[in-house]
């Protein structure tokens, strides 16, 4: 009887197990199209355009191309699983010690996908091929915080909460930050905006750190309104239907 040792593995696995370990860091797409049965088990990945495009802007961001994006698309089509929970697992196959912070309106999605996080990294799909670059430190592992062993971390909080106090990161990603059922009150937009504007950019751990938006529109004064109005993003705009003014950095 095997022993699971990896003598027991057939060479072609482990020939096609050693091809990953160097393709895998070079491509996003690539890596979200070998590791969607992680996080999304019996649904086969169904690959499409924009997916590919999404994944092109967070490379460039991870390659330095890119320092501020906002990515504007409809619900239900990926953009937490590729942004929130693939993308930073992917990176750190080619940094293990960049520190990531995440926020969305609702403190239950934030850590919804900081454990999706944790069981991509914690797969054996992911060990096999990166766990000599990623490993948990065992003594950090919280639903809402946990850190690798190369001092890479994910932290996982929600808007307005001051729980982020104390934490920093190279990676700044927005998800959703504001409830649609609150998009037309004013009161709660402002309140929104002061957070963005004071609390959330003083978390970033040097100047060189990036921020990312991922949302639907909302309104006009949303995250999205607020930081164009500011200048210096990047606007990427995936809609529901094609019509034919979407936009797309020219250098990605």
């Amino acid at each position: 009887m095997s022993d699971g040792s990896p003598t027991d593995i057939p060479k072609e696995f482990l020939d096609l197990i050693e091809i990953d370990k160097v393709l895998l860091p070079q491509s996003l797409h690539e890596f979200v199209k070998a590791t969607w049965h992680v996080i999304e088990p019996g649904v086969p990945f169904k690959d499409n355009w924009h997916l590919k495009v999404i994944c092109d802007h967070l490379q460039a961001v991870t390659e330095g191309k890119l320092k501020r994006l906002i990515i504007n698309v409809p619900p239900r089509t990926g953009k937490s699983s590729i942004v929130s929970v693939l993308w930073p697992c992917w990176e750190w196959t080619r940094n293990a010690s960049i520190p990531f912070m995440f926020a969305s309106y609702a403190l239950r999605l934030a850590l919804r996908d900081n454990l999706r996080r944790r069981q991509v990294v914690e797969s054996k799909f992911y060990q096999d091929r990166f766990g000599g670059k990623v490993k948990f430190a065992g003594e950090q592992r919280e639903k809402a915080y946990f850190r690798n062993t190369a001092q890479g971390s994910m932290f996982a909080s929600s808007l307005g909460s001051s729980n982020i106090l104390g934490f920093g990161g190279l990676r700044l990603v927005l998800d959703d930050p504001q409830d649609p059922t609150g998009a037309e009150s004013e009161v709660i937009r402002e309140s929104v905006t002061e957070w963005l504007c004071r609390t959330w950019p003083s978390r970033k751990d040097s100047p060189e750190a990036a921020e990312v938006l991922i949302q639907q529109r909302l309104h006009e004064g949303d995250a999205t309104g607020l930081y164009l109005k500011q200048g210096g993003w990047t606007h990427l705009k995936v809609p529901m239907e094609w019509e034919g003014d979407s936009e797309c950095a020219p250098e990605v």
